[in-house]
């Protein structure tokens, strides 16, 4: 999901009618969002108050495609003419599945465009499945918010099966944290003393999904703004 896709996002206060009651959602965090709502008549919102309020996509019909959520302020920063509330939701997993509907569809993922991964180092990755842990070192070949290719020895790569469902842990270029996504095996491919394993990411389920994922999109969008000569 990019950043872009977050910024569609928008937070309406249950029972406010003003405009300014509307806000953004900037950023998601393991437990809730940050919401941008805009001075000089953003509402006035306290650290523990609790709030209600519906989550929409301006770009897919507004409040009609949105859902109903319960949360706590958890902080508030002035930031120039803006205000930012650190809102706290209750059911992390259940407010990511319903984020994931707003801005994700399976044609979608179909078409999102995966590009070559140059992360150096950072291309390591590690595979694992099933009940006994079992991690396997891969290197990432390519990606997209929608799927990954990794490779590995063939000495592990009856590890993994077709339709196999797998979690894999990797980091991004650049300064970052490692980004954990689970996913089922859809390809197998044989190389030269290694296999080739096409992954295709699971539907989010928690707020550090989607921000892995947003992490992808962000990297694909770079990736492609420099192949086309864009800075």
């Amino acid at each position: 999901m990019t950043a872009t896709t977050i910024r569609s996002l928008k937070v309406h206060l249950t029972g406010k009618t003003r405009d300014a009651d509307v806000g953004t959602i900037t950023h998601l965090k393991s437990d809730g969002f940050i919401a941008e709502f805009d001075e000089p008549s953003a509402p006035v919102l306290l650290p523990g108050q609790p709030v209600r309020f519906r989550v929409c996509n301006s770009g897919l019909g507004g409040l009609a495609n949105g859902f109903n959520e319960r949360g706590t302020i958890e902080s508030r920063e002035q930031r120039g003419s803006s205000l930012l509330y650190g809102i706290e939701v209750p059911d992390s997993g259940t407010f990511a599945r319903a984020l994931h509907g707003l801005t994700d569809s399976s044609s979608d993922r179909r078409l999102h465009k995966r590009v070559p991964f140059d992360g150096g180092e950072a291309a390591a990755a590690i595979m694992h499945h099933g009940s006994t842990p079992a991690w396997v070192r891969a290197t990432i070949i390519d990606l997209s918010e929608s799927g990954i290719g990794v490779a590995c020895s063939d000495t592990f790569s009856g590890t993994f099966r077709v339709g196999d469902t797998i979690k894999l842990t990797f980091r991004m270029p650049g300064p970052s944290t490692p980004i954990t996504l689970s996913g089922t095996v859809r390809s197998r491919i044989a190389l030269d003393r290694r296999v080739r394993f096409g992954i295709e990411f699971a539907a989010p389920s928690t707020p550090a999904d989607i921000a892995g994922l947003r992490m992808i999109g962000e990297y694909v969008v770079r990736y492609l703004r420099m192949m086309r000569g864009i800075t």
